[in-house]
């Protein structure tokens, strides 16, 4: 019994080492990624380019871009295996030898590529946030607004009072104007809309606001508010036309 149990107490102790040990290197994030199949190309490949990623991932020195390394299926699906790699079976990642109908659930729930059909969604990329690569904008939108941004820098950032024609209302009722170029409608009823933060690192917009936020952040957070108040009069809206299905 007293064998058995120093096994048992033995492996165990194994079971959290290797877990702690996997937790301590690759966060909580991997593990889910691997277990939700989220296939974003910015986890499999690192030290990419000018992000701040090291040691780089990618397993050729020819693979500088994420555009080739997504068009090189077969280093995908190297890179996948060996972040997804479990050879104990201790965080339930599905078999890739097998069809896992559950790893399809996000691609069907929320559309996978297929936004055209979405509503009330608003994507914001920080452009200091290495995942902005991974982000939802027009391309030729998103490299123009950054050039915009680059020229301000290189006048010490002055602002060409022409190019800030849009203006959204704080909560003191003040217009505060910005570039229009800064916000994009991601589908034709506008409902869906991308944000470009040129000062915005990761979260930025969702983290509590103080003095020192830079003015894009500032603006965001007014845009995010004004589409979640549209998004909600049309609901109220929506149920006074139809009556109320809510129970009394």
């Amino acid at each position: 019994t007293s064998s058995t149990t120093s096994s048992t107490s033995s492996s165990s102790s194994s079971v959290t080492h290797i877990c702690q040990k996997e937790l301590d290197e690759k966060t909580v994030w991997s593990p889910l990624v691997c277990n939700e199949n989220i296939n974003l190309i910015m986890t499999y490949a690192r030290g990419i380019g000018q992000d701040f990623f090291w040691p780089p991932s990618s397993l050729s020195r020819d693979q500088t871009t994420y555009e080739n390394i997504i068009q090189n299926k077969s280093q995908i699906e190297e890179l996948y295996q060996m972040m997804c790699h479990d050879p104990h079976g201790l965080f339930g990642y599905p078999d890739k030898s097998e069809v896992d109908p559950y790893s399809s659930f996000m691609d069907y729930y929320y559309g996978g590529l297929r936004i055209g059909q979405l509503t009330n969604v608003i994507f914001t990329n920080g452009l200091l946030d290495p995942w902005t690569a991974a982000g939802v904008s027009h391309h030729d939108d998103y490299y123009r607004y950054i050039q915009t941004q680059q020229t301000k820098s290189l006048n010490d950032h002055s602002e060409d009072e022409s190019s800030l024609s849009c203006s959204v209302t704080d909560d003191n009722g003040n217009n505060i104007r910005y570039d229009c170029s800064m916000a994009q409608n991601i589908t034709k009823d506008g409902s869906v809309v991308s944000l470009l933060l040129d000062l915005g690192a990761h979260h930025l917009d969702l983290m509590y606001s103080n003095e020192f936020d830079p003015d894009c952040a500032k603006v965001t957070r007014l845009i995010e508010e004004m589409h979640i108040r549209r998004w909600i009069n049309d609901w109220n809206e929506g149920q006074q036309f139809h009556g109320s299905t809510c129970p009394s």
